[in-house]
């Protein structure tokens, strides 16, 4: 089964992900800050009394082992902002739009795999259907209730996912449905 890596929900998943790990990284590192800066760590011995007595203090940076685990500490926050940057910016970007494809039997090229379509995509798709499967650009817009930039936007995406061919008639476009009833009918769901 295909995975799509566009889809809504699984961008703001890596979005929250991201953040969540962010979140924890700045938790680590602020705790990890504070205690070694601020901790003095005694060094208790038993007097012949049986009462203790404070033989020394150890300070975080003049004791290797403290400091080799504040640095294995510093090393894993690092890791940590490397993965939830770059969940972050995965959700945040727009990746680009490729058709997905099945392998065919004979082993040369693929077959189209059917996408989802937001319910935006499906309006559109029947509002072409009612109009004979032909119907401008402009048009649609008016229909749907779309500016021209998202209009042109939606048509982009449809057209990617074979959906719609897209013709230019002089200062606008005419949009001929592709896939028949079939996806419009909702079988693409």
């Amino acid at each position: 089964m295909p995975t799509y890596g566009n889809n809504i929900f699984t961008r703001y998943l890596r979005l929250w992900l991201g953040i969540s790990l962010t979140a924890l990284l700045i938790f680590i590192v602020v705790k990890t800050y504070l205690f070694f800066m601020s901790s003095k760590i005694p060094v208790i011995m038993t007097g012949i009394d049986g009462r203790p007595i404070v033989v020394s203090i150890i300070q975080p940076f003049k004791n290797s082992t403290i400091l080799y685990n504040f640095l294995l500490t510093l090393i894993i926050a690092i890791i940590l902002s490397s993965i939830s940057s770059i969940l972050i910016y995965t959700s945040l970007t727009r990746g680009s739009a490729t058709v997905l494809t099945k392998p065919s039997p004979d082993g040369e090229g693929g077959m189209p795999v059917p996408m989802p379509l937001t319910d935006l995509e499906k309006r559109a798709l029947r509002i072409i259907k009612k109009r004979g499967g032909v119907i401008t650009q402009a048009e649609l817009g008016r229909q749907l209730g779309l500016s021209k930039y998202q209009v042109s936007r939606l048509v982009k995406k449809l057209e990617v996912k074979g959906l719609i061919e897209r013709r230019r008639a002089g200062v606008t476009n005419i949009l001929i449905l592709r896939g028949g009833s079939k996806l419009v009918n909702g079988s693409n769901e």
